[in-house]
């Protein structure tokens, strides 16, 4: 236990300090003797019932970093009000005597048994290295249900300074313990400590955070984005506004990796917050409005249904190929927003051929085409096909395995394709899809070595709305134009 004594017994004991000082020197082993023998106990009582009285503080402390420099009273003062889990005494390099002397003292403490106490030795100018040190000392430490601290009083200024950053990184609350002048001893008047809480400005952080998330959102770095709006939730004073926004970023996330599993299960967490209070209007605020939330959100159901049905979404599958392939160009990843072009407009093609097909199916990697040539449809394939030779120099006959080329061929054959595109023998269409399957398979995530160059990438998807449009005819043009716009604020658009 600190002993308390009266005003006046201190004094008199601050008056033999003083006579000790100017005998010995105020640094000399004599005084420090004194002050820990005599004074010391009653300056932490002094300072830890006006921090009860000031800022009380319930919370038991884990972790306590101190910075230390040729006096260790400061360091050993805080850790005996604080009574950490553990002690990280930061000092530089000539002050192991000081050093020393903390792990002496720190020793015959009884309330500190249980701490554990370790020092480092850094060097007051090197940034890295302290900010690493403080770093390592409180995260591989930390433990839930404690408050962690990082006392800033003793040391060099900047070694003060480096020990606040660190404070702003981590979020933790600063301590420095503030002493009166002694006018008689021209230093710091003992039983005047006053141990302060510095608050980190929590919302300002956690503001700070949400702008990088949402700019994090927008690159399509989702990851990024989960993680800073989580550190966010935690400094807020209203962390929910952050846990739907890390939600939608989680489901954006699931989205632009094409995972079902995780789309289902980003789409469940927020169908449940869904019916908290105040949660429908957070989301209708950051994606801009009811009708878009609830949008993203049927989306979100619709594609997650595909895990269990044997028939996927047709609609969703395009609505998520062609958003994506818009969404890479925005993140600066030509080649993916060119191969998801492509893809999106190939998967068109295939579900307008089964569209055709009387038996309702078309399976491309072994195409059966005898159902679409009949009456004169061979003659018409045939026809198209000479142009197609005639367009690209390439000796060509329909093949075995349907892909974007030969199923281009056959719509602009047996359903009109060319008409709808303007282009009624089809020529001009065979010359844009075959550079569309040129640069796909060049590409380096196919065939080929050839990056695809950012500049090519608006002409590739102005081809893809093309005949997106025109091979989807009515069928299901309106229902993937509605998905697409459904998913827009979930990948590109800034929340509000």
């Amino acid at each position: 236990m600190t002993e308390y004594v009266s005003d006046e017994t201190f004094e008199l004991m601050l008056a033999e300090l003083t006579a000790v000082e100017k005998q010995h020197g105020r640094q000399s082993v004599q005084a420090s003797d004194f002050y820990f023998a005599h004074l010391f106990q009653p300056s932490v009582a002094r300072a830890a019932a006006r921090l009860r009285e000031s800022a009380p503080h319930n919370e038991p402390i884990g972790v306590l970093v101190s910075t230390m420099g040729r006096s260790p009273a400061t360091t050993i003062l805080a850790a005996a009000v604080w009574k950490p889990d553990y002690l990280h005494i930061i000092y530089g390099d000539g002050c192991e005597d000081s050093r020393d002397r903390a792990h002496d003292e720190l020793a015959k403490i009884s309330s500190l048994r249980r701490t554990i106490i370790s020092d480092e030795c850094v060097d007051p100018l090197d940034l890295s290295e302290q900010f690493g040190a403080i770093r390592r000392a409180v995260l591989d430490r930390r433990r839930d249900g404690r408050v962690d601290l990082i006392d800033i009083t003793g040391g060099k200024k900047i070694m003060s300074a480096i020990a606040a950053q660190a404070a702003w990184d981590l979020t933790l609350d600063l301590c420095y313990i503030e002493t009166a002048l002694d006018p008689v001893r021209s230093g710091p008047k003992f039983g005047t400590e006053s141990v302060e809480v510095l608050r980190v400005p929590r919302e300002l952080k956690a503001s700070r955070n949400r702008v990088d998330a949402h700019s994090a959102r927008h690159a399509g770095d989702f990851g990024s984005a989960v993680r800073l709006l989580d550190d966010a939730r935690k400094m807020a004073f209203n962390p929910r506004a952050d846990d739907v926004a890390a939600a939608f970023s989680e489901l954006g996330r699931a989205v632009q990796q094409v995972d079902r599993t995780a789309v289902r299960a980003a789409t469940r967490r927020l169908d449940d917050m869904w019916t908290e209070t105040g949660v429908a209007e957070i989301g209708s605020t950051l994606l801009g409005g009811s009708d878009r939330a609830q949008g993203v959100l049927r989306f979100g159901r619709l594609f997650a249904s595909s895990i269990d049905d044997a028939e996927r979404p047709v609609s969703v599958v395009l609505a998520t190929l062609a958003e994506l392939a818009l969404a890479h160009t925005r993140w600066r990843r030509p080649d993916f927003a060119a191969l998801l072009a492509y893809r999106a407009v190939e998967y068109a093609t295939h579900m307008r051929l089964a569209h055709l097909n009387p038996t309702g199916r078309f399976d491309g990697r072994s195409a059966d085409w005898r159902p679409f040539l009949t009456d004169g449809a061979p003659d018409a394939v045939l026809a198209v096909i000479r142009r197609a030779k005639a367009k690209t120099g390439f000796e060509y006959d329909l093949p075995s395995r349907g892909g974007l080329f030969a199923n281009v061929v056959m719509l602009i054959a047996v359903d009109g394709l060319g008409q709808r595109l303007d282009d009624p023998d089809g020529t001009r269409t065979i010359g844009q899809v075959r550079g569309f399957t040129t640069a796909r398979n060049t590409s380096y995530l196919t065939h080929g070595t050839t990056p695809i160059s950012a500049e090519r990438v608006p002409t590739l998807l102005n081809d893809m709305e093309r005949l997106l449009t025109a091979v989807l005819a009515k069928d299901l043009d309106g229902e993937v134009t509605e998905l697409r716009h459904a998913i827009r604020p979930l990948l590109t658009e800034p929340f509000a």
